[in-house]
C-alpha cells in the first residue's frame, strides 16, 4: 500500500486543487505498481476527471454509513493485530486523535469526528481507512462455470 501525503502549508485548509492533482499524477507515475487511487467525490469530481484521462485508476468511496462501518472494522482490525505501522506523522496523528468511534442503535460503529469540535479534522484518518479498507481487501477469485456431460 503506498500512501501519499502533500503537506498542507498552514491550519486554514485552503488547497491549491490544481497542486493536488498535479501532485497525484506525478506521485502515480513514479509508482508505476499502484493498482488504484480512492477518492471521495465530493469535492474532486474535476481533478478525478484529470487522474483518469491520465490512465489512473480511479476508485469512488462513498461516504455513508454502509461504507464506512464495515471499513471501520477493518481498519481497527489492522491497527490491532499490527498489520501496518505508524510512521509518526505528526498530521495524521493529531488526525486520528480527533477521531471519535460512534454506535447506532444496532450496534454498529464508525469513525467520524467529534462535531462538539468541528475545527478539528479528521480528513487524514479518513484516508488511511479508505486506502486500508481497499488495500486488505481480499480479492475473490474469478469463477468460470465449468460443465461436463
Amino acid at each position: 500500500m503506498c500512501v501519499a501525503s502533500l503537506a498542507i502549508h498552514d491550519d486554514s485548509w485552503v488547497i491549491d486543487k490544481q497542486e493536488i492533482a498535479n501532485y497525484v499524477i506525478d506521485f502515480v507515475r513514479a509508482n508505476p505498481g499502484l493498482r488504484e487511487v480512492v477518492c471521495d467525490k465530493t469535492f474532486w469530481q474535476d481533478e478525478m476527471i484529470q487522474w483518469e484521462q491520465a490512465g489512473i485508476n480511479i476508485v469512488e468511496i462513498p461516504q455513508n454509513l454502509s461504507y464506512f462501518v464495515p471499513a471501520t472494522a477493518r481498519l481497527f482490525e489492522g491497527i490491532m493485530t499490527k498489520q501496518f505501522r505508524h510512521d509518526g506523522d505528526p498530521a495524521l496523528a493529531r488526525h486520528i486523535e480527533n477521531c471519535i468511534l460512534k454506535m447506532d442503535s444496532s450496534g454498529k460503529s464508525r469513525l467520524t469526528k467529534d462535531f462538539r469540535n468541528p475545527r478539528q479534522k479528521i480528513d487524514l484518518a479518513v484516508a488511511l481507512m479508505m486506502a486500508w479498507h481497499r488495500a486488505s481487501a481480499k480479492l475473490e477469485p474469478e469463477i468460470i462455470p465449468q460443465f461436463y456431460f
